[in-house]
């Protein structure tokens, strides 16, 4: 595959000045024809990185695209804090592109604003916690982005929750998924099958990465997934996915 662009999203990134894919695609392919772009979106930037890489490839910019989310949140959390026990380090790659797709992407929606629950300076290590994790973080942060961000895609799309046979929700912990389903009126089943982070923890932007690819080892053929993402003080992602029958080539293959 001759890829032609890259977008690698994270919010720890140890270099903040040189291109991050650029020195990944220097150990993928000798050529040098290809579009760059790192992109800092808080933990959603993997879910940002691909909506960015389905707009290259849909305007014809680029045949073949790889995305990245990687983030080494343990890194990144101060000794002591609330989230040192749940956070992990971990990265997701894939390819978009329009031959051979094992899902299609059928509709997108954000929803943003200029929320300040976290944060982290120049300069400073750790990202630091800048309001209550119940009352600010979930109620005010995660729920009421990506509540926002739901309906306006089921509006967006004429769909409902009943249209879609698996439901990817944040996860910086097993537990935030079933408070959100509770929150959201979504069946446990359609969101169990997701759920990865009691193994390896919160890996920031590949998190919802991660989620994507465990439900895609075990869906079926021509089913609807909606994967929903959130960034902290960077907004919410909803994404429309429909499984094809190049899916079944692929399952088992998926690196976890």
């Amino acid at each position: 595959i001759n890829l032609d662009s890259i977008f690698f999203g994270t919010a720890t990134s140890s270099e903040l000045f040189r291109g991050n894919g650029n020195m990944l695609m220097e150990t993928l392919t000798g050529n040098s024809n290809y579009f760059s772009s790192d992109i800092f979106s808080a933990d959603r930037s993997g879910t940002a990185a691909l909506i960015t890489s389905l707009g290259n490839v849909s305007s014809g910019l680029s045949r073949y695209s790889i995305i990245v989310g990687g983030d080494v949140m343990c890194r990144h959390t101060a000794p002591g804090d609330l989230r040192e026990s749940y956070e992990g380090a971990g990265a997701v790659s894939c390819i978009v592109g329009t031959e051979k797709v094992i899902a299609e992407i059928q509709g997108v929606q954000s929803y943003n604003s200029n929320f300040p629950e976290m944060g982290r300076p120049e300069d400073e290590r750790f990202i630091r916690t800048l309001m209550p994790m119940e009352e600010g973080i979930l109620k005010e942060g995660v729920v009421r982005h990506v509540s926002n961000a739901l309906s306006m895609y089921l509006k967006k799309y004429n769909k409902t929750l009943n249209d879609f046979d698996e439901i990817i929700l944040p996860q910086q912990y097993p537990g935030e998924v079933f408070q959100l389903s509770s929150v959201l009126q979504i069946p446990k089943e359609k969101v169990r099958n997701s759920i990865f982070s009691e193994e390896i923890g919160d890996t920031g932007s590949a998190s919802p990465l991660f989620a994507l690819m465990k439900t895609l080892e075990n869906i079926e053929e021509h089913k609807h997934i909606l994967l929903c993402s959130y960034g902290h003080n960077s907004g919410a992602d909803v994404i429309g996915l429909e499984t094809t029958d190049e899916l079944l080539k692929h399952q088992g293959t998926i690196k976890k």
